[in-house]
């Protein structure tokens, strides 16, 4: 997915791209071809072409003096304080037709040991079928984290949620494009790259989990991961304030429809990739995050 830059007072996320991980834009100005898709320069009132769709967002991480509980629910002073961030929106871009049907946001804070990270995702049709870890989590639903301190698509950490809170975390040493591997566990179970225990993961299901009701809403996200985690092997500068890191944020949505009191995904149909920071197209060689400040 695409992570992108910003610079302000706090620990700036990037977009940055999801690409490395299942694909990445080829072409710089001028050549807006991109793996499964065509980017569309737009020009000025000057003629030239401008290229701002293809700049990352941004998003400045406050620190806090106090750490969140992770219940799945960010209900605390912590998150009242900073706002949330911009809607997801496709992953090929904002001019992309149809934008999501349901709204994605989330907030970041920061301490010395942890990157808290707090989602909302707007959901009337909540189901999981995974409940175990290190799976390929994306076959649901789910919310997808990046992270890229070192700005340079190699050893990035990735993880993913469902509305179970099942997850599967993995360390990618290079774009798959590049021959790139997952280091997880679930591919080299029991000594594969995962979090350590000081990580945690919470959801909070508003409505009830896999029956179709007018009652659900959606879902909430609690996350902390440790900075010497995303660290590994990427950068050994820890983050102080006005640091910049690459970090995308994703969703994975599956049209699903009610049948015999249950949820049957729709046959043939593609799931929506939709990130907080676009990166033109859907399978993509080169990483793309969006920028993070560290305030």
């Amino acid at each position: 997915m695409k992570v992108l830059w910003l610079k302000v007072a706090g620990l700036v996320i990037v977009g940055m791209s999801v690409c490395a991980a299942r694909g990445a834009c080829r072409g710089g100005p001028g050549e807006p071809e991109c793996d499964g898709g065509t980017a569309v320069a737009r020009e000025d009132v000057a003629g030239a072409c401008s290229f701002v769709d293809r700049y990352p967002r941004q998003y400045v991480s406050y620190y806090t003096d106090v750490a969140p509980t992770i219940d799945g629910r960010p209900d605390e002073k912590l998150w009242s304080e900073v706002g949330w961030s911009q809607p997801f929106v496709d992953i090929r871009g904002d001019d992309y037709k149809p934008q999501p049907r349901f709204q994605t946001q989330f907030k970041a804070r920061w301490d010395p040991q942890f990157l808290y990270v707090a989602a909302r995702v707007q959901e009337p049709q909540i189901w999981a079928n995974i409940t175990e870890d290190n799976q390929v989590i994306f076959k649901d639903n789910d919310f997808e984290i990046f992270v890229d301190p070192a700005s340079s698509s190699h050893y990035y950490k990735e993880l993913e949620i469902n509305a179970n809170a099942a997850t599967w975390a993995l360390c990618l040493n290079k774009p798959y494009a590049n021959g790139g591997y997952e280091n997880s566990s679930r591919v080299y179970p029991g000594k594969g790259w995962g979090f350590s225990g000081d990580a945690r993961f919470a959801v909070h299901v508003d409505g009830t989990l896999n029956v179709p009701s007018e009652e659900n809403r959606g879902w909430t996200v609690e996350i902390r991961l440790p900075l010497a985690d995303l660290m590994y092997n990427n950068t050994e500068k820890k983050p102080t304030v006005g640091t910049l890191w690459r970090i995308n944020f994703s969703r994975v949505e599956w049209q699903v429809r009610a049948v015999g009191g249950h949820f049957e995904k729709v046959p043939n149909a593609v799931e929506d990739n939709w990130v907080w920071s676009p990166q033109v197209c859907v399978l993509c060689v080169c990483p793309a995050l969006g920028l993070s400040q560290i305030t």
